[in-house]
């Protein structure tokens, strides 16, 4: 909806839709709580790039809520 996104800038120009961003945090929370720690990994590192600044410190603060913290590219 060209509305909708030009009523909602984003600074890096890219956004993960917010209702997958919602299903793909709920999935790492998930991981996280089961101890699937590299699947977590895994799946923030093919989505990361797809992220707004915001969203990508939305992981970040989920992830110190287990403990972790993630560095892109390494």
């Amino acid at each position: 909806d060209y509305k909708a996104a030009a009523e909602t800038p984003v600074k890096s120009g890219l956004e993960m839709n917010p209702d997958h961003y919602r299903a793909f945090t709920a999935s790492i929370d998930a991981q996280l709580r089961f101890g699937k720690e590299n699947a977590a990994i895994g799946n923030i590192n093919s989505r990361w790039n797809e992220m707004s600044a915001a969203q990508q410190e939305g992981i970040q603060e989920l992830l110190r809520k287990y403990g972790y913290s993630y560095s892109p590219g390494e």
